[in-house]
């Protein structure tokens, strides 16, 4: 869709009074569903969208920081690798893939994300 806030005005507009919202926005990733691919919503984004629809109570928490992002990163490299090579790649690739989400923690910010998950309460 090329108009969000439409979109979230009319899930506004469809939800019962005091009706919860859940939203699920992916941040940080290629481009997708080619060549439709307008939007990437950071946390401000979308508390913006979702105040201007009416949505209080609005809770967004991101989908891992910077150590997750890139544990997806080191996975989603092994597609650029034919047959018998990925093999050698993945020997590369996936041991720090797995243990990098451990690392998490230490990214308080988690300004780099896979998205966020997003709870809201639509108005009475």
């Amino acid at each position: 869709m090329t108009e969000p806030a439409r979109v979230v005005c009319e899930i506004a507009r469809v939800l019962k009074p005091g009706g919860r919202l859940l939203l699920i926005a992916p941040l940080e990733w290629e481009e997708h569903q080619q060549p439709h691919d307008y939007y990437r919503y950071t946390r401000y984004g979308l508390e913006h969208l979702l105040k201007q629809a009416g949505f209080a109570e609005i809770v967004i928490e991101p989908v891992g920081g910077f150590f997750r992002l890139l544990s997806r990163r080191l996975f989603n490299a092994l597609q650029f690798f034919p047959g018998p090579l990925m093999i050698v790649a993945a020997i590369f690739f996936v041991p720090p893939a797995l243990f990098l989400p451990l690392l998490d923690r230490m990214d308080r910010r988690r300004n780099f994300t896979l998205g966020y998950i997003c709870v809201a309460r639509k108005d009475q």
